[in-house]
């Protein structure tokens, strides 16, 4: 049968690849993306209505993609493939050609993020209900989830069933609506695995207390599914003196990079244990040094930064700062409730990315506790063109009262040895070029120190300079 991709193949181009890629890239939030025609107008229900069309004439979930080579530079045979060999730098360049797309009939990516989001709000289709609540009734025992049911209807936030026989519409348009990546409404290994994720983060975890460096620092086991073989870890850090009076905290929230291209001799099993311990990321004796009253939260990633779950469902970000605040009340404030009063989101490198994921989050409660970003050269990945640049723009725009703060190192000088730079160059993402330096809340600084030097050296300096936060 016809592809569904082959609205496209008549723009054999650049901006062709890029908007198939575009479409890849956004088909993580729902698998009916993909069937988005050029242009801005369409209407949720035809969109769906395609989805079924399409299903009816092939059942099989394959796609050919000998059918395909216009979309992608090499030849794929698998969507595995596909998401493997996708160059996310280079594509987000072309894509970002407003003007070149607009004459081919694309829409720009404002836009189409936009039409996303009114697609991702609409609901199952009958045909989809069906297919869901057949392909549940056939896997839920296998799976186990049969077994939990009224944790799953606690979970996707509808009334407690009894049996599979009570999985009518609503439960399924739930389960859609949790998913939010994918969303189909099939509980199968995927979903289900995140929804135990999740699960698991509201049973009272173990903690482990130690008190060198004062005042104390709590390691607890929180698991969010990117720490890829990692053990479970999460450092959360009280500084000395500070009190147990005021129970409005605030947290600095802080997401590491790669582990082994640091250069501090860490490797892919290191815990944030590991990190802390490390001279290079003595966070604890930096915040110390200070007199501020902030609270460290870090969490262990996966080697290449991966953060799982934390970085992917608002639920499992709200349930994650409520652990910290469980254990603060627990083994801290004596038994007294916490509270969030502000975030401040920081990143070291690879970091970055899960950052901006966090940001982009929406229904989060915490999320809009952020007040501003730290980025310990954590975008040096990204050209000034590209869509993840844009997603910077689009929040500093929407969120004018905060404030990302961005220490970039020269990349000629990434790999130079530790120490003072001399006139390092302007970093490509703080080129003039970009719409990033036209926003006032955005505030870019070349760093004077190497990039496995930059988390120390400029924590220490928003710590002085932060007016937000007070003093312990």
């Amino acid at each position: 049968m016809e592809s569904p991709f082959t609205n496209y193949t008549g723009n054999e181009n650049a901006s062709g690849t890029a908007a198939f890629k575009y479409e890849r890239e956004i088909e993580q939030r729902s698998p009916f993306i993909k069937f988005i025609e050029p242009g801005a107008t369409f209407t949720t229900q035809a969109v769906r209505e395609k989805v079924d069309q399409f299903n009816d004439e092939d059942e099989s979930e394959d796609v050919n993609h000998e059918q395909e080579d216009v979309f992608h530079e090499t030849t794929l045979s698998t969507e595995e493939e596909l998401e493997k060999n996708w160059n996310e730098e280079s594509f987000y360049s072309v894509y970002n050609r407003e003007e070149d797309l607009r004459q081919h009939g694309f829409t720009p990516h404002q836009e189409r993020e936009e039409l996303v989001d009114q697609l991702f709000e609409g609901e199952l289709s009958e045909r989809q209900l069906k297919d869901a609540r057949e392909f549940n009734e056939k896997n839920a025992k296998s799976l186990k989830w049969d077994a939990r049911l009224n944790e799953v209807c606690s979970l996707i936030g509808v009334s407690p069933i009894s049996d599979l026989s009570g999985m009518n519409d609503d439960f399924l348009q739930a389960v859609a609506k949790w998913q939010q990546s994918g969303s189909d409404g099939k509980i199968g290994n995927n979903t289900w695995t995140k929804m135990q994720l999740l699960l698991r983060l509201r049973k009272a975890p173990t903690v482990r207390t130690e008190s060198k460096p004062a005042e104390k620092t709590f390691f607890v086991p929180l698991e969010h599914g990117g720490e890829n073989g990692t053990t479970p870890q999460t450092a959360i850090f009280v500084p000395q003196g500070t009190s147990k009076k005021n129970t409005s905290i605030s947290i600095l929230l802080y997401l590491h990079g790669f582990k082994d291209a640091s250069g501090s001799g860490l490797n892919a099993k290191s815990t944030i244990e590991d990190f802390l311990n490390t001279k290079a990321y003595d966070l604890r004796g930096t915040i110390n040094n200070s007199d501020k009253s902030l609270i460290l939260v870090a969490p262990t990633m996966g080697n290449e930064s991966q953060a799982g779950m934390l970085a992917e469902h608002p639920d499992f970000f709200d349930k994650y700062i409520d652990c910290v605040l469980w254990v603060l009340k627990n083994e801290y404030y004596d038994m007294k409730p916490v509270t969030v009063n502000n975030i401040i989101l920081s990143a070291h490198s690879g970091g970055g990315k899960p950052m901006l994921n966090i940001l982009r989050m929406t229904g989060s409660k915490y999320n809009s506790k952020i007040i501003e970003c730290w980025g310990f050269d954590s975008l040096y990945q990204l050209s000034v063109n590209d869509f993840s640049a844009y997603s910077w723009q689009k929040w500093l725009t929407d969120n004018t009262s905060k404030t990302f703060y961005n220490y970039s190192v020269s990349r000629t000088k990434r790999d130079t040895d530790c120490g003072k730079l001399k006139d390092p160059p302007t970093p490509w993402v703080n080129s003039t070029d970009t719409d990033l330096n036209k926003l006032s809340n955005y505030k870019p600084e070349n760093s004077v120190v190497c990039h496995l030097n930059v988390p120390l050296h400029y924590l220490k300096v928003r710590l002085d300079s932060t007016a937000p936060l007070s003093k312990r």
